[in-house]
């Protein structure tokens, strides 16, 4: 395959026969208990591999994954199946000592709450309701809920989290978590509703430029002020976009900046503003 040279394009006419020099384990799919399957079946080699009919295949695997290896070998184009939409975002935080309150824990998972609607949006989405599930150190734990009319703006979510977060008791939080859940792509807008965006529409559209353009968290709301340190972006098991990590409110970018600064380099960034 001239590995590691670069990238091998093959006609249709070559397959399968360009193949047959590679081994059972260099094909995508095919790693230690599958190439194991495989022997136990009889296949010891990608040509006999290839002269399996695509119901043998299927069988071999025992799932979907054998019809899609007889159509790639072969080079047959077919339709990866739709994944299934987002139903739900969430995100989770572990409240540090000096942060469990009952009003910092409150502006924590407004902060938590705000970044999942920023992902909600870059997916063009609505939210159809708000959780929040915190956990206390007295051993007790609380979930509420409520349904919002479909919303994607910063001030409409922070509203109906503050009733939420009202009903929660005054204890010691120790972690949060918040969910958008019930998420459309179409939002079901009552009939009599104007059809140009709302104002507090309007000002989040802005809000996610300006953050995107001078780095995350260059304008927000005054409401989380005092945590705005607190839960940065970290790695998920599906990475966020890069311009999550530009939070200017981390101490790992103030460190980076202050070097940059150090060297001459002209920071592009302004100092944060409340919104």
């Amino acid at each position: 395959m001239q590995k590691p040279d670069g990238l091998m394009v093959f006609e249709r006419e070559a397959l399968p026969h360009a193949l047959f020099a590679l081994k059972l384990n260099d094909l995508p799919g095919v790693g230690h208990s599958m190439e194991k399957r495989l022997q136990a079946a009889g296949i010891r080699t990608v040509r006999e591999l290839c002269a399996l009919r695509r119901e043998q295949m299927s069988a071999v695997w025992g799932n979907v994954w054998g019809d899609r290896m007889h159509l790639w070998l072969h080079g047959e184009d077919f339709l990866e199946p739709a994944g299934k939409p987002l139903q739900t975002l969430s995100r989770q935080h572990i409240l540090p000592p000096d942060c469990r309150t009952w009003e910092k824990a409150r502006s924590i998972a407004l902060k938590l709450l705000l970044s999942t609607a920023r992902k909600m949006r870059r997916h063009d989405l609505w939210a159809g309701g708000i959780g929040v599930h915190v956990g206390y150190q007295e051993g007790q734990a609380l979930q509420l809920g409520v349904r919002i009319p479909p919303s994607q703006d910063i001030y409409t979510i922070q509203q109906h989290f503050f009733l939420v977060w009202e009903r929660s008791p005054k204890l010691t939080p120790c972690d949060v978590t918040v969910v958008l859940f019930d998420l459309a792509v179409t939002p079901q807008r009552d009939l009599f509703e104007p059809e140009t965006p709302a104002a507090s529409e309007r000002a989040t559209a802005v809000v996610d430029q300006l953050n995107l353009r001078y780095g995350l968290n260059t304008v927000y709301p005054g409401s989380i002020h005092a945590v705005r340190n607190q839960a940065p972006t970290r790695i998920p098991f599906v990475p966020p976009p890069l311009e999550e990590f530009d939070d200017t409110a981390d101490q790992v970018r103030a460190k980076r900046l202050s070097v940059r600064k150090a060297d001459g380099i002209r920071e592009p960034y302004p100092v944060p503003k409340k919104a």
